[in-house]
């Protein structure tokens, strides 16, 4: 009989173990500095995303920037963090020439443990003087 209950607390553990990784999986804070911004025409900006693992364990992320805006990247796209670690990644914001000005809409996603965030920032492209 002991040798079932060793077998037991064994098999108890390992799912145990499984669950906390699959919890753990979605454990992870992102926000942009800013919600919103204003930007001249043939202008740049430089926003930032703080993401941060809010879980136990490490983690792998990667963010992908919303494809039909060419004129956004990113300073990185793909980077471990461990527990409690916080990375910034910058949004490089460089709109053409030709925009029409008006509010456009950018957002990154953020992947992790299967788990997608979308950041989502409104720019405000001005016709000025430059």
């Amino acid at each position: 009989m002991p040798f079932l209950a060793l077998i037991f607390f064994i098999l108890s553990v390992t799912v145990l173990a499984a669950s906390a990784s699959a919890i753990d999986a979605n454990s992870f804070n992102a926000y942009a500095t800013k919600n919103s911004f204003d930007l001249c025409k043939c202008d740049s900006s430089e926003e930032s995303i703080i993401i941060e693992n809010t879980g136990i364990f490490p983690a792998a992320y990667t963010l992908t920037p919303n494809s039909n805006n060419k004129w956004i990247s990113l300073t990185s796209d793909s980077f471990i963090l461990g527990p409690g670690q916080k990375a910034q990644v910058n949004v490089l914001v460089n709109p053409e020439c030709n925009i029409k000005p008006g509010k456009y809409e950018i957002y990154v996603d953020i992947t992790s443990g299967g788990i997608t965030k979308r950041i989502t920032q409104l720019i405000n492209i001005n016709l000025c003087d430059n």
